[in-house]
């Protein structure tokens, strides 16, 4: 795949793995053409590609003091969660949506 994408290995291993950022809009269309997915039909691909970046930064200002307590308390302790509790914040968070 690597090699039909024009990329390196080591790239794609770590953008599998959620160590690169987002790819870009030409990346995600070339996945589509390797996989034969329809662009059009490709919004799942783009939804799990706009939630991957590993690295992120949360803009609080202008919200209430509460939303930055949130957001620094969750990037204090993210890495001590387990993963149903994780699973529990994301059906939590995505059933508001």
């Amino acid at each position: 795949m690597a090699k039909s994408l024009e990329v390196s290995v080591a790239y794609l291993s770590a953008l599998e793995h959620g160590n690169r950022g987002r790819p870009s809009p030409v990346m995600l269309f070339q996945i589509c053409q390797h996989f034969n997915i329809i662009w059009d039909g490709g919004d799942e691909l783009k939804n799990l590609a706009r939630l991957s970046a590993p690295l992120m930064v949360v803009d609080t200002s202008g919200l209430m003091p509460g939303a930055t307590e949130l957001a620094n308390l969750f990037a204090d302790h993210i890495g001590t969660l387990t993963e149903n509790k994780i699973i529990s914040v994301l059906d939590h968070l995505t059933l508001k949506i």
